[in-house]
C-alpha cells in the first residue's frame, strides 16, 4: 500500500494529459485497435515502426482501453499507472527474496530484506526517470514488458522456494512467454533468472543445471517466439529498428550508446534535465566518446568479474546491462537513438546497489535519510508528470535543451498550433525548413495554417510541395483538395479527393473532406456514403458525425439528424456547432409535434 500510495502522488499529475508524440501513430492512427471481434488485427498490429509494431499483447492492452473508454486518455493512464504499480510490487518480492538468502542466518534477516527491498523498490516507483514511460501511453511496452520479466523471476523463486517447483516454474516460462509479446528486453530474462538461481540458491552454473534444467529450456524456448515476431516482420520494426534501417551504420549506433548510457547513470542520482526526445543524433567519432567508453567497459569488466567469481553484488550490474542490451547495443534504433523510457527497468538494478552501499555506509540510520530522498524524487516526479497535460510546455523545454533536435522544433510547432498561435507555429515550422528544407510535415504544417487564416492560395503552394517531397503524405493530399475546393477550384478539388480515397481508401479524412466537397456541391447522397465511410473508418471523429447530421436535415431525416448531433456532442462535449445545430433539431421537432 506504501509503495502504490508513493506511485500515485508521484506520477497521478499526469491523468488529464492527452496522447503526445509516439502516441498518436499507436494509438489515434492505430485502426487495429478499433474492435475486439477482429482479433487477429488485434494480435497483429501494422508493421509500421509505431511502439505496437512486432508487440501484440501491448496493441491487445490499447485495444481493450478502446473497448472500454474509445480514445478517453483517463482510462489509458489509468492502466499504466496501475501497471507500474504492480511492477514496483513483483520488484519489492523479487529483491526480498534475494536478500533473504544474503541475510541468512542474521538476527534480522527478514525485517532487514524486507526494508532494503522496500527502500530501492520505493525510489524506484517515484523516480523522476520512470515519468515519461508512466505518463507517455505507447511507453506501457516497457511497463508490459517489465511486468512479465519480473513475474518470470518472482514465479522462479517461488518455485525455489515451494516443496514442489513444477507448477511454479511453468507458471514462470508462461510469463516470460507473454513477455516476449510485449517488448524485447524479455529476450535477456532467462539470462538474469540464471544469474539468480546460481548466485543465490544453487550455487555454481553446473549445480543450476543440473537441478533446474527443463526450467531454463521452457525460458530459452520463448525465444521462438520473439524470432518468429522478427521472422514475420521481414527482420525490422518498420523504419523503426533493425540493420538496414534508415542511414545509420551499427558502429556509430553503437558509440551514440556510450554516450546515452553514460547519461542514463548520471540521470539515476541526477534526474535533471529530463527531456521528452533526444532526436536521432549518432556519433561518428570514437574520440567524441572515449572517456565514456572507458567508464562503460571499465563497469562492464567489474560486472564480467563479480559474475565469474560468482559475486552476488554482481546480479544487478550484469541485469542492468544485459536489460539495456536489447536496445542500447549495436542493432540501430535510428528514430530514437537515445530515450529515457528504456531505463525503466534497468533502474532497479542501480537503485538496489545504490541501496545496499547506503546500508553498509550508514547502517540504520539509512531508513530515516531515505525520506529525505524520496520526497523530493516524488516532488520531481510530479512536476515532471504534471508537464505531460500541456505538451506546448514539454516540447519547450525539449527544444530548450536540445536546440539541434529537428524533431523537437516541429512538434513543438504542432503543439503551437493546437493552441492557436499560428505566428509561433510558423516560425519553427520555418526553423525546421531553414535546416531541411524537404521536410513535407512542416510544408503540409504551413498550409495547414494558411488555411486556418483562409489564405486558400499559400496553404494550395504549401500543400503541394510537401506533396512533391512525399507522395504518401495523405493529409496534404486530403487538405489540398479541400484548399482547391475553397478558391473555387471544384472540379480540381474532387478530383483530388476522389482520386485520394481510390489510393488510400482506409484513411478516414479523405472521405470525410470528400464528403465536405460534395455537400457543398449538393450531392447529398454521395457526401452521406462519404461520411458514413469516414466513420466507420474513424469512429471517433466528431466532425464527420456532425456534417452528417447536416445532410440528414437537407435530406429532411430529422429524427437522424438529431442522433448524429447527439454522437457528436457525445464526442467531443465543447463542440458549439453540434450544440446549436442539435437544439434547432430538436425545437424543430417540438413544433411538429
Amino acid at each position: 500500500m506504501l509503495l502504490a500510495g508513493a506511485g500515485l502522488a508521484a506520477h497521478a499529475a499526469a491523468w488529464d494529459a492527452q496522447f503526445i508524440f509516439d502516441d498518436i501513430p499507436a494509438i489515434k492512427q492505430n485502426a487495429s485497435i478499433l474492435s475486439l471481434s477482429h482479433w487477429r488485427e488485434v494480435l497483429w498490429p501494422p508493421i509500421d515502426g509505431s511502439g505496437v509494431s512486432g508487440r501484440p499483447l501491448v496493441n491487445l492492452s490499447l485495444a481493450l482501453n478502446y473497448a472500454w473508454g474509445e480514445f478517453d486518455p483517463r482510462g489509458y493512464h489509468a492502466f499504466n499507472l496501475g501497471a507500474h504499480i504492480l511492477v514496483a510490487g513483483l520488484l519489492y518480492a523479487v529483491i526480498c527474496a534475494c536478500l533473504r538468502r544474503v541475510l541468512a542466518g542474521s538476527a534480522d534477516c527478514e525485517r532487514s530484506s524486507r526494508w532494503l527491498a522496500f527502500a530501492a523498490a520505493l525510489l524506484w516507483v517515484v523516480h523522476p526517470l520512470q515519468t515519461e514511460s508512466v505518463a507517455m501511453i505507447i511507453q506501457r511496452t516497457e511497463i508490459l514488458g517489465s511486468l512479465f520479466y519480473l513475474l518470470t523471476l518472482w514465479l522462479l523463486v517461488r518455485g525455489f522456494e515451494a516443496d514442489s517447483q513444477r507448477a511454479w516454474h511453468a507458471g514462470a516460462v508462461l510469463a516470460c512467454l507473454a513477455g516476449a509479446a510485449a517488448k524485447e528486453i524479455v529476450f535477456t530474462a532467462p539470462m538474469v533468472a540464471l544469474l539468480i538461481d546460481r548466485a543465490f540458491w544453487s550455487g555454481s552454473w553446473a549445480a543450476a543445471w543440473r537441478r533446474h534444467w527443463r526450467l531454463y529450456v521452457g525460458l530459452v524456448a520463448t525465444w521462438g517466439l520473439l524470432a518468429w515476431i522478427v521472422w514475420k516482420m521481414g527482420g525490422t520494426r518498420g523504419e523503426a529498428a533493425g540493420f538496414g534501417t534508415g542511414a545509420v551504420p551499427w558502429w556509430a549506433y553503437f558509440l551514440r550508446q556510450w554516450d546515452a548510457i553514460t547519461a542514463y547513470l548520471k540521470l539515476c542520482v541526477w534526474p535533471h534535465p529530463l527531456i521528452v526526445d533526444y532526436g536521432c543524433d549518432v556519433i561518428w567519432d570514437i574520440q567524441a566518446v572515449a572517456g565514456q567508453g572507458v567508464l562503460l567497459f571499465s563497469l562492464g569488466l567489474v560486472a564480467l568479474f563479480g559474475v565469474v567469481r560468482n559475486r552476488r553484488w554482481a546480479v544487478p550490474l550484469a541485469a542492468f546491462f544485459l536489460i539495456l542490451g536489447p536496445t542500447s547495443s549495436v542493432m540501430p534504433l535510428p528514430a530514437q537513438t537515445m530515450a529515457e523510457h528504456r531505463m525503466y527497468l534497468p533502474l532497479a538494478g542501480v537503485l538496489v546497489l545504490l541501496v545496499l552501499g547506503a546500508w553498509r555506509l550508514v547502517g540504520r540510520g539509512a531508513g530515516i535519510r531515505l525520506i529525505f530522498v524520496v520526497a523530493p524524487l516524488a516532488l520531481l516526479s510530479a512536476q515532471r508528470s504534471f508537464m505531460y497535460c500541456s505538451p506546448w510546455r514539454i516540447w519547450e523545454q525539449a527544444v530548450r535543451e536540445r536546440p539541434t533536435n529537428l524533431r523537437g522544433h516541429f512538434q513543438l510547432a504542432e503543439a503551437y498550433f493546437d493552441l492557436g498561435h499560428f505566428s509561433d507555429a510558423a516560425t519553427f515550422h520555418r526553423k525546421v525548413l531553414a535546416v531541411y528544407p524537404e521536410l513535407a510535415g512542416s510544408w503540409s504544417g504551413l498550409g495547414n495554417i494558411a488555411f486556418r487564416q483562409r489564405d486558400f492560395p499559400e496553404a494550395i503552394r504549401c500543400y503541394e510541395r510537401a506533396i512533391r517531397n512525399d507522395a504518401r503524405n495523405y493529409d496534404a493530399m486530403s487538405n489540398l483538395g479541400a484548399a482547391l475546393f475553397a478558391v473555387g477550384r471544384r472540379e480540381e478539388g474532387l478530383a483530388q479527393l476522389r482520386a485520394l480515397v481510390d489510393r488510400a481508401p482506409g484513411f478516414a479524412n479523405g472521405h470525410f473532406h470528400l464528403g465536405t466537397a460534395l455537400l457543398l456541391s449538393g450531392q447529398l447522397d454521395a457526401a452521406r456514403l462519404a461520411y458514413e465511410t469516414a466513420i466507420r473508418l474513424s469512429p471517433t471523429l466528431a466532425e464527420a458525425q456532425h456534417n452528417l447530421g447536416v445532410v440528414f436535415i437537407q435530406m429532411g431525416e430529422t429524427s437522424k439528424a438529431e442522433r448524429a448531433f447527439e454522437e457528436a456532442l457525445r464526442l467531443k462535449p465543447d463542440y458549439p456547432d453540434a450544440a446549436r445545430n442539435l437544439e434547432i433539431v430538436r425545437s424543430r421537432r417540438a413544433e411538429t409535434r
